[in-house]
Order: C-alpha cells, then sequence, then structure tokens
C-alpha cells in the first residue's frame, strides 16, 4: 500500500504521492487510531477492577 512513498525519516521524495486508499481512506493515521483504541480498550478492561 505505501510501498516506496514510507520512510522513517521526514523527507521529500521525487514522484511522492498521496495514498488515499485502504486504511488512509479514512484515516490519516491508522497507527495513532489503534494506539487511542487500544488505550481505551485497556481502561474498559480494567474498569470493573477499579471500582
Amino acid at each position: 500500500m505505501l510501498g516506496r512513498n514510507w520512510s522513517g525519516a521526514i523527507q521529500k521524495v521525487k514522484n511522492q504521492r498521496l495514498i488515499r486508499n485502504g486504511p488512509y481512506k479514512h484515516i490519516r493515521h491508522p497507527i495513532y487510531t489503534g494506539i487511542v483504541c487500544g488505550i481505551c480498550g485497556i481502561f474498559l478492561y480494567l474498569e470493573p477492577l477499579v471500582l
């Protein structure tokens, strides 16, 4: 999906394009969304233990 457009560093690559399919069609940063969902799941799991 990302292929040659992915890089660990911020850089401008010749012929780089914005990916607008797959999870990127709806969410700009799917990794951040997954982290937030995971944290919410942990809180839902631990809630009965706190009460």
